[in-house]
C-alpha cells in the first residue's frame, strides 16, 4: 500500500472519534497494524482506556476534537499539505490560541504512574527520560512511565527520590497545582511511596558465601 493509503485507516479512528462520547467503545482487533499502532498509541496518550478486547474514550478523547485540536491531529497524520492547505483558515485561530498553550505548560503525574509533560522543548523531555521510560513524543506533549527499572538506574547515578518529586512538583502543570486546593499532593501518594520502595530497595542487606569456624574455650587456637 502507498503511504497515503496507509494514513486512511487511522484518519478514519480519528473521524470515528469525533463523534465518540464517554464511555464509547472500539474494538480491540479492529483494522489493520496501521490501525493496532494507532490506538496504542491513544492509550498511551490517554485518549483510550485499554480493556480487554474493547478500548473505552475517556474524557481526553472528547477534549481533543476541541477545533483547534482535532485540526493539529489530522494534520499530523495527513501530512504538510492539509497544514498548508488549512494554514489561511485556520492561521488566526492558531495565533490567537498560542499564548494559551504556553500558559498550560507543565508535568502531571497520575496514580497510575503516567506522566504527561505539556511542552514543545526538548529540556524536560531529556530531564524525564533520565528516571523514566518515553513512550510517546509529540510535538507538544511528552508521555512517559514511571517504573522500577528507569527509576533505579537514576538513582545509581546518584539521583535519588527527593530530587526526582521536587522535579515533578516545581514544574507541575496548572491541572495538577489544583489538587492541592482540595488537601492533595501535586505528586500523588502511591507515587511517591513506590519511588521510597525502590530507592529503600537498594539499601537492603546482600547476602555472600562464608565459612564459619568453631572451637570450644578448651580447644587450643591453631
Amino acid at each position: 500500500a502507498t503511504a497515503p493509503a496507509r494514513k486512511l485507516g487511522p484518519l478514519r479512528l480519528a473521524l470515528f472519534l469525533s463523534d465518540a462520547v464517554l464511555g464509547s467503545r472500539l474494538r480491540a482487533k479492529v483494522g489493520g497494524p496501521q490501525e493496532q499502532r494507532f490506538l496504542r498509541f491513544l492509550a498511551d496518550i490517554g485518549v483510550l482506556m485499554p480493556g480487554g478486547e474493547v478500548y473505552d474514550c475517556t474524557p481526553a478523547a472528547l477534549a481533543l476534537y476541541q477545533k483547534d485540536i482535532a485540526f493539529s491531529l489530522a494534520r499530523s497524520i495527513a501530512g504538510s499539505d492539509l497544514s498548508a492547505r488549512g494554514q489561511g483558515a485556520n492561521g488566526a485561530t492558531a495565533e490567537a490560541a498560542e499564548p494559551d498553550l504556553k500558559a498550560e505548560q507543565g508535568i502531571i503525574v497520575e496514580s497510575n504512574f503516567k506522566v504527561y509533560a505539556y511542552t514543545s522543548g526538548p529540556l524536560h523531555a531529556t530531564l524525564l527520560g533520565s528516571f523514566c521510560k518515553i513512550i510517546a513524543r509529540l510535538p507538544n506533549m511528552v508521555v512517559a512511565q514511571l517504573a522500577a527499572e528507569t527509576a533505579l538506574q537514576a538513582m545509581k547515578r546518584g539521583i535519588c527520590i527527593d530530587n526526582i518529586v521536587r522535579y515533578l512538583e516545581s514544574t507541575a502543570h496548572p491541572r495538577a497545582l489544583k489538587r492541592t486546593r482540595a488537601g492533595d499532593p501535586i505528586v500523588p501518594a502511591n507515587v511517591r511511596n513506590q519511588l521510597e520502595v525502590w530507592e529503600s530497595s537498594r539499601s537492603r542487606t546482600a547476602s555472600a558465601r562464608a565459612v564459619l569456624f568453631e572451637w570450644g574455650p578448651e580447644e587450643p587456637m591453631a
